[in-house]
């Protein structure tokens, strides 16, 4: 596992003071975001072995850049950036991605 990887799960909080229910459709992909103080962990998970893309608006973060760690099409969890407002995020089959912002 890389050391990213771990440092986010390390970090993940046990404990929220808000969660929004982004985007989603039963039985096919779920988006939620969760909140502890003003960071915001974001997760997406793809219920279907095709890929999709996902329009999210990430303007209620007040972070303006985070990390965003994803399946790779590769098996492997990629690092990359997240931005605060409107953004696509591709997620492979069965596959999915979080954001802390």
């Amino acid at each position: 596992m890389p050391a990213y990887v771990a440092d986010y799960l390390r970090d993940i909080p046990t404990q929220w003071e808000e969660v929004k229910f982004l985007d989603g459709y039963p039985g096919k992909y779920a988006v939620i975001a969760r909140r502890k103080g003003e960071v915001w962990h974001v997760a997406g998970i793809n219920g279907t072995d095709k890929e999709i893309s996902v329009r999210l608006d990430l303007s209620f973060a007040t972070g303006e850049q985070g990390v965003l760690l994803y399946d790779g099409p590769d098996g492997q969890i990629w690092k990359g950036e997240a931005s605060a407002g409107p953004t696509v995020v591709r997620l492979p089959g069965s596959g999915g991605f979080v954001i802390k912002i």
